[in-house]
């Protein structure tokens, strides 16, 4: 593996809050709210309506022991042989050099053994960059769906792709 995951503690906020604001412009397409700690406190606690705690995980994820990207992610929804991703944030300073990708080539080599067949995500409509990266690493459009976000009503692209 050449990432390391990470559960974040109180002690990772400001690593997270720096990748966050790096990402200004998801922000101000996706919610009301700037970056903050509160926003992170939300994210990190955030879990949908009759999923047990421990299927949350809330990771910042390092590479060469820096702090590059945000994984949030729920195992065993919307079904047990499924890993929802709720949110992959790369440090915008690194978009474009693949670390998304491998990133994500790192978290199934860690889940492949899990009872998990398939990884599945939404994408805001209007985030066009974001549906080709997933797509290019192998998702496709199974749904669609609206969903409130940081207080905004969005149009979402489910997607779907074997683990």
């Amino acid at each position: 593996m050449n990432y390391s995951f990470k559960q974040v503690t109180d002690d990772d906020v400001l690593d997270v809050l720096t990748i966050y604001i790096s990402n200004d412009a998801y922000f101000e397409a996706m919610s009301e709210s700037a970056p903050s700690e509160d926003i992170i406190e939300q994210d990190r606690d955030t879990i949908p309506d009759g999923v047990d705690d421990d299927a949350k995980y809330y990771e910042i994820v390092y590479h060469e022991q820096e702090p590059i990207a945000i994984l949030d992610f729920l195992v065993g929804y919307p079904s047990a042989d499924t890993i929802y991703i709720g949110l992959l944030m790369i440090d915008a300073s690194l978009h474009g050099q693949r670390h998304g990708e491998r990133i994500l080539a790192d978290f199934c080599e860690r889940w492949h053994h899990a009872p998990i067949t398939t990884l599945r995500l939404g994408v805001a409509k209007q985030h066009e960059r974001a549906y080709a990266f997933w797509q290019r690493l192998g998702f496709d459009a199974v749904n669609e769906k609206e969903a409130v976000v940081g207080g905004v009503t969005h149009s979402f692209i489910i997607m779907e792709r074997a683990l």
